[in-house]
């Protein structure tokens, strides 16, 4: 098998949460050759340096940064608090990654959960992506305020598998600047994303974006998940968040080249929650 491309984007406040993604992202796929690439318009020098050590713990990754000009995105809207301009760098993806057909691009705010390899297998002719059905948009009705159908497709732009062979045959990149610079979106990046997708979105199962919402819904499928998104403002690195999924992040962020010190009240948070949930919170 070729290697995985996995994008990310981040800034330097972000970055230590998104080390953790990418630490449990190396763990489960030892099997694999790996490379991650890094956007990013505002890195320091030690946090490259940093995030460069994983290349020394898993013989089979690379980590390629990609630095940004910002300025092109000055005219993007930025509607939630706890996003920022980064998330627009995605749409470079198609024109930076040139030697692969298929990138996966993750918010640092995920956890992977297991071996992803068979997601770079699927068949994506004729799509642009594939992504995991946004079960909030469908709650809220909102897709028609894009110029969706109830019926079509709306996904979660959180966790994206990008066929860069469709994408390069067309103009989308320009109609997602279009569509950032001249509407207000509300969710930003990913409506453009689903705007500008339309018809050529193939859908994943949640397994592959796996929110908290899901785990109260698809019980069934809890034990199976191989991507947790920690979706909202609720991250678990939150003082006294209460997010039974959390476990998984500290699991992970001890393995972290940019690892930090949580509070004891933090860490005991989720510990005090999951015991009142009982064991079947548990993945």
């Amino acid at each position: 098998m070729n290697a995985l491309n996995i994008c990310y984007s981040t800034n330097e406040d972000f970055a230590r949460h998104m080390a953790v993604s990418i630490t449990s992202l190396l763990e489960n796929n030892m099997h694999s050759k790996i490379v991650v690439h890094i956007l990013y318009s505002d890195l320091g020098d030690n946090t490259i340096l940093r995030l460069s050590e994983f290349e020394k713990r898993y013989p089979n990754a690379k980590i390629v940064f990609h630095k940004i000009e910002s300025a092109r995105f000055k005219d993007f809207q930025i509607n939630i608090p706890h996003i920022t301009k980064e998330t627009y760098f995605r749409y470079l993806i198609p024109n930076i990654i040139i030697n692969a057909d298929k990138v996966l691009y993750l918010d640092g705010d995920t956890i992977i959960n297991g071996d992803i390899s068979e997601l770079f297998e699927l068949d994506l002719t004729g799509f642009y992506c594939a992504g995991v059905r946004d079960i909030y948009i469908e709650k809220v009705g909102y897709k028609k305020e894009i110029g969706l159908t109830e019926s079509e497709l709306y996904i979660n732009a959180g966790v994206i598998l990008l066929n860069l062979v469709e994408i390069r045959k067309s103009n989308i990149i320009e109609k997602l600047f279009k569509l950032s610079v001249e509407n207000d979106f509300k969710f930003q990046d990913q409506d453009a994303i689903n705007a500008a997708f339309k018809g050529k979105i193939k859908e994943l199962d949640c397994i592959y974006n796996f929110k908290r919402a899901h785990q109260e819904i698809f019980t069934d499928k809890v034990k199976n998940v191989r991507i947790i998104h920690f979706v909202g403002s609720n991250k678990p690195w939150v003082k006294y968040s209460f997010f039974y999924l959390k476990r998984f992040f500290y699991r992970y962020e001890k393995l972290s080249p940019l690892r930090y010190e949580h509070s004891f009240i933090s860490k005991l948070s989720w510990i005090v929650f999951s015991i009142v949930k009982g064991q079947k919170w548990y993945l």
